[in-house]
């Protein structure tokens, strides 16, 4: 026995260390949603149970509950975090927001994206779930033997799980029986469904197990008959997680595999009989936390049942100590102090603080999420909620299916970057081919004159800039061209140009690229349960007060309580940046113009020249009008002003009656300074707005510190109180306050804390607090 534990032991010395497990969760504010509403998320990716400090893009897509995308997009990855927003659109119709989303791409085919639900909620219509509503309560016992089969001669154990139609627990009371009734063992499901018995089969008998549904009919069940075979146990102590083999069989080499989540550990040939028990420990160090499977198979490729276990599920989860002052009525500030045991290192955590009123899903959470959804082969219903009543947490692991494929151990991992910016310049092929063979020989050309080569000019900035950046790069005979060190995010207005003046004037378009497509041509995932049904929002009585979180203005107008992101467009953006840059030269009134426009932005003026003479006769329909330039009224006639080049002139403000001059028509013209005269106007420019990254944006949190701001905002009707998805904890400093304020209603809230400390124990907090003086008692979701 010595010898063989000596082997086991230099055998598996070298794990497959380099085989990358990975798993994310998604924690977004709310639950439940309404169309047009805003979807504030923050995402955790961990690589082998840490978080995956090499990952850098978060590909997603949001879908409906038929599998139709409205949205595809990509969320920078810092330190295995990323924070963003999406907007629900306002003519949404599902019951649910389906999203998938994955990391980067490793040659594993078995790896499935992370699949999330969000419920969405409708004023007008009923809410009706898309799983059938069957007239009689259905129950099934499923029978699960530990490591897969019953070994005569041998002490088994039997796990019974008892779930109704929807996958939800049943209790059930019932008998292990032999092939002459006689009983061999008594259960009883907890609250989970489950139950176990321990007994020693015989190949000769046929065993059966009697039972009582729900409708209380008896039913009875064939047990699988116990045979001569192979199977493994998983047991866990303070150092080492061992796996023993054991066998009722002759010797005969098999080959026994190990993995956690979907990552290999070992996959070794070991002889094995009847003669002796084998103990392959592994040391916890190896080992991250996660859903550890054994999976044994003889020498004709004849695989025998799994054994499964989750490895480190007393040390996996931390609930965070939590003392809450709360506020007393509309509007009063709560004061909530967060504490992480001093164990902790350091820890990312999320925050969301919503009303009472809001409905929640505690179906599943950060731990249900990272642990079991990468693993589990079909869709668990209300997994975390079977998980919290199981009485003995193996009993739970033993009796699901789990996926038993994993990642080959020399899968390359590619590595992941930032995503730069990619363009094609586009003509025409006969011009394009003309057009490049002069662009070679002007570059050649300034390359001898000043030892470098240009390419295109390339103008960018945000919805928030003023002005425009530029830089310039270089193309290949393709038309392509990358921006370096030009990270997109949100929205970003582009500006291309050429910079070889004989070349400005060629019209072309340009194509650009930012996420590779490919990453989403895949179906899109949406993982089914054992029965054959799709993910569905919870039970209508959790949400039957949710219609109150809107309010009717004067026009009768609905309006949501969230503040949704906008965007402006290109024209206003371009008319708020010519009033500032034109504020000193303007004259004040309180009037708005009637009409502005904008010369430098029409097409027709890009194209020929055009007086301001003719272009104001086409744009005002007459003449007659008082014309001030950059704030100085012009005498009538001024010939050399009315007819210059409309391009000279950037903004126009024009009044049917301005006061200034005496009520009578007027217009404002503002020409830039020569040096912002752009010397090759009507050149040939690209200008696009296109999308990158996620946007980063803090969620504005209301602030009654004041009490004048209470009375500037009659009525908040606000369903998240509070968000932050940066709240970080270290050693140094292992409590966290916050402070948010009531809304209107000022019934309660619900507080959920979640997050994922640096040596990958998972956190997770959820309660409800009625306000003080309630009748209702505070909830907890753990």
């Amino acid at each position: 026995m010595r010898f063989i534990l000596l082997t086991i032991f230099t055998l598996f010395a070298s794990l497959y260390l380099n085989a990358q497990n990975r798993s994310i969760y998604i924690h977004t504010d709310r639950d439940y949603y309404i169309p047009a509403d805003t979807v504030w998320f923050k995402a955790y990716l961990l690589e082998d149970g840490r978080p995956a400090n090499a990952v850098f893009n978060l590909y997603m897509r949001m879908a409906n509950d038929e599998g139709i995308e409205f949205q595809q997009s990509v969320a920078m990855v810092t330190e295995g975090i990323s924070a963003s927003f999406f907007i629900i659109p306002p003519d949404f119709k599902g019951n649910n927001i389906y999203i998938n989303a994955y990391a980067r791409n490793q040659p594993c085919s078995t790896q499935k994206p992370y699949f999330k639900k969000l419920g969405v909620l409708h004023f007008d219509e009923e809410q009706k779930s898309s799983y059938a509503n069957p007239k009689s309560k259905q129950t099934f016992l499923h029978i699960n033997p530990s490591g897969g089969i019953l070994l005569s001669g041998i002490e088994n154990q039997v796990i019974f799980h008892a779930l109704d139609q929807s996958g939800l627990p049943v209790i059930t009371k019932g008998k292990l029986l032999d092939d002459q009734n006689r009983q061999i063992r008594a259960f009883e499901t907890d609250s989970a469904g489950l139950a176990e018995v321990n007994f020693t089969p015989s190949t000769s008998v046929h065993y059966s197990v009697e039972w009582t549904d729900s409708k209380g009919d008896l039913r009875k069940n064939s047990m699988p008959q116990a045979v001569l075979g192979i199977k493994a146990h998983i047991v866990v102590d303070t150092a080492a997680t061992n796996i023993q083999l054991q066998s009722n069989t002759a010797s005969q080499m098999v080959n026994v595999k190990a993995s956690i989540g979907q990552r290999l550990l070992f996959s070794e040939d070991i002889q094995v009989s009847s003669a002796k028990k084998i103990n392959i420990p592994i040391q916890n160090n190896d080992l991250e936390y996660g859903i550890m499977q054994v999976l044994i198979s003889d020498s004709q490729g004849q695989i025998h049942p799994k054994q499964s276990k989750l490895i480190g599920q007393n040390t996996i989860e931390i609930i965070p100590q939590v003392n809450l002052k709360q506020g007393e009525g509309s509007k009063t500030i709560n004061t909530l102090s967060l504490t992480l045991p001093n164990s902790v290192e350091r820890a990312s955590l999320s925050v969301s603080i919503t009303d009472i009123d809001v409905p929640i899903d505690s179906s599943s959470n950060i731990v249900t999420d990272l642990i079991f959804k990468p693993t589990t082969a079909y869709d668990i219903p209300y997994v975390f909620k079977i998980w919290l009543k199981a009485k003995h947490a193996d009993l739970f692991v033993h009796s699901q299916s789990w996926l038993s494929e994993f990642c080959p151990a020399g899968s390359a991992v590619r590595p992941d970057t930032l995503i730069v910016l990619k363009g094609q310049i586009s003509m025409p092929p006969k011009t394009w081919s003309a057009f490049y063979k002069r662009y070679l020989k002007y570059n050649q050309r300034k390359f001898k004159e000043t030892g470098k080569r240009r390419g295109i000019s390339f103008g960018y900035k945000d919805f928030q800039t003023i002005g425009f950046k530029y830089t310039e790069t270089e193309m290949d005979s393709l038309g392509q061209f990358t921006v370096p060190n030009l990270i997109v995010f949100d929205s970003m207005d582009t500006r291309v140009s050429q910079t070889h003046s004989p070349l400005k004037f060629y019209p072309f378009n340009v194509n650009y690229i930012f996420a590779d497509t490919n990453k989403f041509v895949n179906p899109f995932f949406i993982p089914i349960s054992p029965n054959g049904n799709k993910p569905d929002y919870a039970d209508l009585q959790e949400r039957k007060n949710f219609r109150s979180y809107y309010y009717t203005d004067a026009k009768g107008n609905r309006i949501l309580p969230t503040v949704n992101v906008k965007r402006t467009t290109k024209r206003q953006r371009e008319i708020l940046r010519l009033e500032r840059r034109f504020k000193m030269q303007d004259i004040p009134t309180n009037i708005e113009p009637d009409q502005i426009l904008l010369p430098l932005l029409d097409e027709e003026v890009q194209k020929r020249d055009i007086s301001l003479y003719d272009y104001l006769y086409k744009h005002l329909n007459g003449r007659n009008y008082e014309a001030y330039l950059n704030g100085q009224k012009k005498r009538d006639p001024d010939r050399a002003f009315l007819m210059a080049d409309v391009s000279n002139y950037a903004y126009i403000k024009c009044y049917r009656s301005f006061p200034p001059a005496n009520g009578a028509a007027a217009v404002l013209v503002f020409e830039l300074a020569p040096s912002e005269k752009d010397r090759d106007f009507g050149k040939y420019v690209d200008e696009q707005t296109i999308l990158g990254y996620m946007p980063i944006k803090q969620f504005t949190q209301r602030d009654y510190s004041n009490e004048a701001d209470k009375e500037l905002m009659p009525e908040d009707n606000r369903m998240t109180l509070y968000w932050d998805p940066f709240v970080s904890i270290d050693s140094t400093a292992a409590s966290k306050q916050i402070k948010f304020f009531n809304n209107s209603k000022a019934k309660g809230f619900c507080i959920t804390i979640q997050g994922v400390t640096n040596t990958g124990e998972l956190i997770y907090y959820r309660r409800i607090f009625n306000s003080p003086g309630s009748d209702h008692l505070e909830k907890s979701q753990k």
